[in-house]
């Protein structure tokens, strides 16, 4: 060991601890990271001395500042260490549910298996074409194991059926269901929709959706004559043609959960006069408004020439909602605006007229009529369930986007 004193004094003195630190610096000088780059226009360049995450937005998670230099019209990644590309690309997301379908369902043979692949497979491509078209969507939403189910029950059934329109319908739901945060109720409702959608036919479905538009909705687009004709033409009769009008029908919809049969008989005489009183108003004369003593400013404010009858007067307001706010901005009184409502609704065309007036228009509706007063149209109530179907299927129908959040919050 004597022998070795000598080694071990100098390796541990200054003179070894020198040379150590001399070794060390040229080993690091070989290896240390030396990065270039060059960018031309229109160039993407990301450089960084470790690693780099890049999410499915395109944004750095990490940065490191460095210097890049690339060609034109290039993407360039330049790190030390790592390269991560987070989030799922569109392509991703269509092997993930084609994968979910082939590992759940296809238990099928034959023909029988490609028919069914096939149409999982059309409706995914449908589903993530109009998911591009939704900004707000992130499409890793696919990776959410309840969106995965929700994916597969829409495959699994539109697989069986190869129903058009029950495609179009499904991608509609998924859409819809695709876009949600964190909002529970939304969640369960648009689950179960997709699941009931396939249990109703045609003319149910289009049951439930002049159920929602006559009954629960109200077009604000709507302010004279030309529009509300043309709402009843363009957004009701489409789905007066094929409408379920046997109380078998409504027993179905009632079992699968999207409505429930009341022994109340309503009227879409009085929907209509209640959404569109400004619209189906024979007019009063003169005389009449002037006993409401109104200033001159109140006056132009709140009443108007008659839309049907130009020699007479009727308020200037849709409906009672709205000569509430109209009441208020003027500054009336309760009871001032009780007499305005009041006065509005006693000079409205009878049920008998409004009902006339819609078989002139066509003949369609006569139909309409006799089913909502003869089944169990004129006594349904939805559920969340319904209105949702009936969401999707009006969009599918006429193309009306409504916002499903002002009836299900």
């Amino acid at each position: 060991m004597a022998e070795y004193k000598w080694l071990i004094e100098m390796l541990f003195g200054g003179l070894g601890t020198a040379i150590i630190g001399y070794i060390f610096f040229k080993k690091y000088k070989h290896h240390r990271l030396i990065q270039k780059q060059k960018s031309g226009t229109n160039s993407t360049n990301i450089q960084a001395g470790r690693d780099i995450k890049i999410n499915n937005k395109g944004n750095i998670v990490n940065k490191n500042n460095q210097e890049q230099r690339s060609g034109n019209s290039s993407t360039n990644v330049q790190a030390g260490g790592n390269v991560t590309i987070m989030g799922v690309t569109y392509n991703e997301a269509r092997q993930i549910a084609d994968d979910l379908f082939k590992a759940n369902f296809l238990t099928l043979q034959g023909e029988a298996r490609n028919i069914a692949q096939q149409r999982a497979e059309e409706l995914i491509n449908e589903f993530l074409t109009a998911l591009q078209t939704e900004k707000t969507v992130n499409i890793d939403v696919v990776k959410d194991p309840d969106m995965q189910h929700a994916l597969f029950t829409a495959q699994r059934d539109y697989a069986r059926s190869g129903s058009t329109d029950l495609s179009k319908l499904l991608v509609d739901i998924l859409v819809e269901r695709a876009k949600l945060g964190n909002d529970e109720l939304k969640k369960i409702v648009l689950n179960e929709a997709i699941q009931v959608a396939p249990k109703l036919t045609k003319k149910q479905l289009n049951a439930i959706s002049i159920r929602f538009l006559i009954a629960s909705s109200r077009n604000p687009q709507v302010n004279n004559l030309e529009k509300f004709n043309n709402y009843l033409l363009s957004q009701i009769l489409p789905f007066c043609a094929e409408l379920a009008k046997e109380n078998s029908d409504y027993q179905h919809i009632e079992y699968v959960g999207c409505g429930t049969v009341s022994i109340m008989q309503s009227d879409i005489y009085n929907f209509l006069k209640g959404n569109y009183s400004g619209i189906l108003s024979n007019g009063f004369d003169e005389e009449i408004i002037k006993q409401q003593q109104l200033s001159p400013e109140q006056h132009n404010k709140l009443v108007t020439r008659c839309l049907r009858n130009p020699a007479k007067f009727e308020i200037s307001a849709i409906n009672d909602e709205a000569i509430d706010l109209a009441g208020k901005d003027c500054g009336l009184t309760e009871n001032q605006i009780k007499q305005l409502k009041d006065l509005q609704n006693a000079n409205l065309l009878s049920k008998e007229e409004v009902e006339q007036m819609l078989e002139n228009m066509n003949p369609q509706f006569k139909e309409l009529l006799h089913t909502w007063n003869n089944s169990g149209l004129g006594r349904l109530q939805l559920t969340t369930v319904g209105i949702a179907l009936a969401h999707a299927n009006i969009k599918k129908t006429i193309d009306i986007d409504l916002d499903l959040g002002v009836w299900i919050k």
